[in-house]
């Protein structure tokens, strides 16, 4: 649950399909914050931060020092990978299915979804923003937003790699636990409004990401990857 701080921003009028199509991702520099030269030989400029204002009444460039929105633009690129920062952006969007909308005459109706966008805070929390200011933090598109979500809104999560049937925990090098639990901070937490009396310390993942996705992020990013059953119980 992320902590309200009664300004809510929706994009209700975005509508997706389940057969849209997400074009590949050529280059992996270009998740990183850096020049680098796209698969068409053009030379694209490395992503500076610069400090950036809405438009909205809930003034969301106010709700931030330049210093928090600087470190929430080297985080995103920090994590280096086309794969990690999508379920980056996912954990940090919400998507909320809103009524069905019926065209006139006609018996077709098509499933409607809003979004509310959030950032982290270091204290483990995050606060509502507008799909804007949203954007402007990463120096991201609409379109990189909803190539994002696709499969967020059609339940879908990376196959699971089922070759490895677990190792004892003791077993395991205290290093590679160390690396698995570093792995974990990247991404971003909340405090549960429910819990928050009896666990004052006490910080959750994003409900949209879960094991199963996490893992596979992992063992991309790691060549020797603990099992399954390590990650889980880490």
């Amino acid at each position: 649950m992320s902590k309200d701080l009664n300004i809510q921003f929706t994009d209700s009028e975005d509508e997706y399909s389940s057969t849209s199509y997400v074009p590949s991702e050529s280059n992996d520099t270009s998740s990183e914050s850096k020049q680098y030269i796209s698969s068409r030989g053009k030379i694209i400029p490395a992503k500076q931060y610069k400090d950036i204002q809405c438009l909205c009444n809930g003034k969301c460039h106010d709700l931030l020092t330049f210093d928090k929105k600087k470190k929430i633009f080297d985080s995103y690129y920090s994590l280096g990978s086309h794969d990690l920062q999508t379920s980056y952006l996912c954990s940090l969007i919400n998507v909320i299915k809103t009524k069905r909308s019926y065209v006139k005459n006609s018996s077709d109706s098509r499933k409607e979804f809003s979004r509310i966008y959030y950032l982290p805070l270091e204290t483990g929390i995050t606060i509502k923003v507008c799909k804007d200011f949203f954007k402007k933090s990463f120096n991201i598109s609409d379109g990189r937003i909803t190539r994002a979500l696709v499969g967020k809104l059609e339940g879908t999560t990376p196959p699971m790699d089922r070759r490895g049937r677990g190792d004892a925990v003791n077993k395991v090098p205290i290093d590679k636990i160390s690396e698995v639990r570093e792995f974990i901070k990247k991404f971003p937490t909340s405090t549960s409004h429910y819990s928050r009396n009896d666990n004052m310390n006490k910080n959750y993942l994003s409900p949209n990401l879960n094991i199963s996705i996490m893992y596979n992020l992992y063992k991309q990013e790691n060549n020797e990857p603990v099992s399954m059953f390590t990650f889980r119980k880490t």
